[in-house]
Order: C-alpha cells, then structure tokens, then sequence
C-alpha cells in the first residue's frame, strides 16, 4: 500500500515530491512485485493508459486494469453497461 501512495505523490506531486512520472510507474511497479496490491495494479494500468513514465500501451493498460478489477471483466460478460463501458466494449 505504501508503494502506491508514494507513486501518486510522485504522479501528482504531491507530499515535496516533484511531479516525476517514471518514478511514479517504478513505484506502482514495485508494490505489484511485493504485493499484487490492486491501487498499484490500476495505477499501473493508467500509466499504459496515458503513457505516464512509460510507452503508452491500451493492451497493457486493459491486462493490468483487468487484474486490478477482476470482476469488472465478469460484469461485463453478464451485460452490465458501465462495466462494459470501463471494459472498452462500448
């Protein structure tokens, strides 16, 4: 957990951290390694997503998003319409 709150002071540049988006990818890196924790999982994802600190990358940003909000995918399968929404099955 502690991972994820100090790859957000770097992501926002909050807490005397300068905005650094590699170091904020790095740190939600770390806290999956450690822990499979799911806030570094989505924080990964939107990393890809916008391309913060790394290549932006949907198919990774959906795979780690996925592993983030596992049922999420399985709302979706069921034809709930937010979660297909957030799917990207819109």
């Amino acid at each position: 957990m502690a991972a994820y709150f100090v790859a957000e002071s770097y992501r926002k540049g909050m807490n005397g951290a300068a905005i650094n988006m590699e170091e904020a990818f790095n740190y939600h890196k770390q806290g999956i390694v450690m822990t499979e924790n799911s806030l570094c999982l989505y924080g990964m994802g939107i990393c890809y997503l916008n391309g913060d600190g790394t290549a932006k990358d949907e198919k990774k940003a959906l795979e780690y998003l996925k592993r983030a909000f596992p049922g999420v995918e399985r709302l979706a399968e069921n034809g709930n319409k937010d979660a297909q929404f957030h799917m990207g099955e819109h």
